[in-house]
């Protein structure tokens, strides 16, 4: 076997996909009882061995929204019981480059984009909607955005 094909093999090993509330339940045994064991109790259920380092992140990850959690209920004067603390899965963290605009005004454009292309007509700029929501993002005004053509262009792209 040649070192190309042994590089090969590795990469298309396949990857265990672990869903929400496996997420959950491994980063609260891993809390509880430790990352060795948490290897041994849920290896058999995936077929496979799975990983310190992922224990490890998903374990961060559930002390992270526990605290976030037990945060919340202070602030609001709940009851200090951990087993209502509501969590019961673990979302992943998005991936990519996040947003310039932010979420929410970025959603607004794609969507007044697209709307304006289905109903036929041509979109000049999208300067409209921002200075709508808040002018001082806008370069011009001191903020740190920089409405181009290129970035309508991505923009359409995306809608």
């Amino acid at each position: 076997m040649k070192v190309e094909e042994v590089h090969l093999h590795l990469l298309k090993e396949e990857r265990i996909k672990y869903f929400h509330p496996n997420r959950y339940e491994i980063g609260q045994y891993a809390s509880e009882h430790g990352n060795a064991s948490v290897s041994r109790k849920f290896s058999p259920m995936f077929d496979k061995k799975i990983s310190e380092i992922t224990v490890r992140g998903l374990k961060s990850v559930y002390q992270k929204e526990m605290k976030k959690m037990k945060r919340k209920l202070v602030e609001t004067d709940s009851a200090d019981s951990n087993d209502d603390l509501g969590v019961t899965e673990l979302n992943p963290s998005k991936r990519g480059r996040k947003t310039l605009l932010g979420e929410k005004l970025e959603s607004k454009v794609q969507f007044y984009i697209k709307s304006v292309c289905d109903s036929g007509g041509v979109v000049n700029s999208a300067k409209g909607i921002v200075l709508s929501h808040d002018r001082s993002l806008l370069f011009e005004n001191g903020g740190h955005f920089e409405l181009t053509k290129s970035f309508e262009k991505n923009e359409y792209g995306k809608a």
